[in-house]
């Protein structure tokens, strides 16, 4: 069996404390991803549509998308001192942003079981849980910059805390940007087919016109992709992960406003 290289071996040998580091993001986002799955296999019962693809489907992409974001965090706790993660406002920030995301990810997915829109969706009810919704995912993002700052303000960086700090950071105002104008325009559809039946395979994304979840995509798991880059050693490899991430960010958002999709296929 090939050994672990002395850049590695810390990092893997870390993850037995991860759910040490924070109970309440590391057990939400298992929780969450348990639940991603249910809701793939939902696909397979209940075959209602919304949107020309299977009701479940959005559920199950937040739930995993949320899931793994809380599971990134908490492995970036692990690169604070003990006294920092488990201070009285890192603990406190988590579990509001843990009731935030279950408030979120709840409404959703009882939006779906009622094949109604969660976004977008103008009923005084619906207003009100969307803007709340808007306030949570804010709030996550910034909460995520704030311990990339602490990870980069812990002495002599190493290139994966770089990786994360940096990653952290530069994630929240591409993120924040990317969903204000979803959240402006009211669709995430600019031109082409007004439905996810002929979007790309998993994603949905639009092939026939502007779609700007490519860029949302890409900004908030800028988070996921940077870090793993880092993890090989390679300094090259992880800043041409960044700069590439980036890039496709606001590539596909000038894209997705100027109503091309990001890759056609009809």
């Amino acid at each position: 069996m090939t050994s672990l290289s002395p850049t590695l071996r810390p990092t893997v040998a870390s993850l037995s404390d991860l759910r040490r580091a924070n109970p309440a993001m590391w057990n939400t986002g298992i929780a969450f991803l348990v639940l991603c799955a249910v809701c793939l296999g939902l696909t397979q019962i209940d075959h209602r549509l919304f949107n020309g693809i299977d009701v479940w489907i959005k559920p199950a992409k937040f739930f995993g998308s949320v899931g793994l974001h809380f599971l990134t965090v908490t492995a970036a706790l692990l690169l604070l001192p003990e006294k920092t993660r488990a201070s009285v406002n890192i603990r406190t920030l988590a579990w509001l942003m843990v009731a935030m995301m279950v408030f979120e990810t709840s409404y959703i997915s009882f939006r779906a079981a009622r094949l109604e829109a969660s976004h977008y969706n103008e009923t005084p009810w619906g207003a009100v849980a969307y803007s709340l919704m808007g306030f949570g995912a804010v709030a996550f993002v910034l909460f995520t910059a704030w311990i990339g700052v602490l990870v980069l303000r812990q002495g002599p960086a190493t290139l994966l805390a770089r990786a994360v700090g940096w990653s952290f950071i530069i994630s929240a105002p591409l993120t924040i940007v990317t969903a204000g104008m979803l959240s402006a325009m009211e669709t995430h559809w600019v031109g082409g087919d007004q439905t996810d039946a002929t979007g790309l395979p998993f994603f949905h994304w639009s092939t026939t016109g502007g779609d700007l979840r490519p860029a949302h995509f890409f900004a908030l798991h800028l988070i996921q992709i940077v870090p793993a880059a880092a993890l090989t050693g390679s300094k090259r490899l992880t800043l041409a992960a960044g700069i590439l991430t980036v890039a496709a960010a606001i590539g596909s958002f000038g894209l997705g406003l100027a109503g091309i999709p990001l890759i056609p296929l009809h």
